[in-house]
């Protein structure tokens, strides 16, 4: 029997990998070329000129999250506070078309 690394086809999906014995909920995860193996984290600050540059909500996920899934809940959440901006601007992960036309209708 050979004993050696698996090949990426036989690991587990990101959200199945254990990563550290002492932190299950710690997943590997990618953004473009940036490895790392955590959480991740959702800064917002406003865009507006006349506001101040202030981080304003923080949330985090599992890293495997793809922030794609992680917007709706963003905008859910700045919503029930009346805090939506005029404009939202994100990092290109975080843009699918189907998002944007139901962001634009709401």
């Amino acid at each position: 029997m050979l004993v050696g690394w698996p090949q990426a086809s036989e690991l587990p999906s990101a959200h199945r990998f254990l990563n550290s014995p002492s932190d299950p909920d710690a997943h590997w995860a990618a953004k473009r070329s940036t490895p790392w193996v955590g959480d991740r984290v959702h800064l917002t600050e406003p865009g507006e000129a006349e506001c101040p540059r202030l981080i304003t909500q923080v949330e985090t996920t599992a890293a495997p999250t793809a922030d794609n899934e992680t917007l709706p809940d963003l905008q859910a959440s700045r919503k029930s506070k009346d805090r939506l901006p005029r404009t939202h601007l994100v990092d290109s992960g975080y843009r699918e078309a189907a998002l944007l036309v139901a962001t634009e209708k709401a």
